[in-house]
């Protein structure tokens, strides 16, 4: 079993927002990491009472990020990062100054963990991936053989960003192993679109032989 303390030493950066981003940096920091949450004016975008457990553990920092000040404490913060953690559409970091490729010429050991709603190259990577949407674009909300209803069913729960979030934190733990042999860092991308499948991957199956 891991230890708690496996990731100390570790300082994460958190610029994650609504799920994903900061369940992610919460598992980082459940093991041991140092996270520094970085958050906007006015607070999470998401108002929930969900953000007590996802940013728990983490220290905190109030920037705004359109502000020359601002953006250069976030800099200072990556420079002395080992992750950082981003769940943005593709992009926005870049167009706030803390894209990866800049970020990891400032620091060559950083781990850049960017989960986006849908992959850099998807055709759909400029939508606003909310649960929904994923839920929908992955076929989560089709029916199933127990359901006695010709529709799709809506279901609730956060799969999309619940297993990227894990995903993502096992990817940088991974990351941070290999850095220890070759003291580089890497850029890590997980899309929450892709990370649904582990969850209904038998949805996405097609069985030889099988009607469709």
């Amino acid at each position: 079993m891991a230890s708690a303390a496996a990731l100390e030493g570790i300082r994460v950066i958190d610029f994650g927002q609504y799920m994903a981003g900061p369940m992610a940096a919460m598992m980082l920091a459940d093991f041991g990491a140092d996270v520094i949450r970085v958050e906007p004016p006015g607070g999470p975008r998401l108002k929930s009472a969900a953000n007590a457990t996802w940013n728990r553990g983490k220290r905190s920092i109030v920037l705004d990020l359109k502000t020359a000040a601002d953006l250069a404490i976030a800099r200072d913060l990556v420079a002395s990062a080992d992750v950082l953690i981003e769940n943005f559409r593709p992009g926005v970091m870049e167009r706030l100054g803390l894209g990866e490729a800049a970020m990891r010429k400032l620091n060559p050991r950083l781990i850049y963990c960017a989960i986006p709603g849908f992959a850099h190259d998807d055709p759909r990577a400029a939508m606003r991936a909310w649960e929904g949407i994923l839920g929908a674009a992955t076929g989560c909300y089709t029916t199933h053989a127990t359901v006695k209803v010709d529709r799709p069913v809506y279901n609730c729960m956060p799969f999309s960003s619940a297993y990227g979030a894990y995903l993502a934190s096992v990817a940088v733990a991974l990351a941070l192993n290999a850095r220890a042999r070759s003291g580089q860092g890497q850029f890590i991308e997980v899309p929450l679109f892709a990370a649904t499948f582990t969850a209904f991957s038998g949805k996405a199956m097609r069985v030889i032989g099988e009607r469709s």
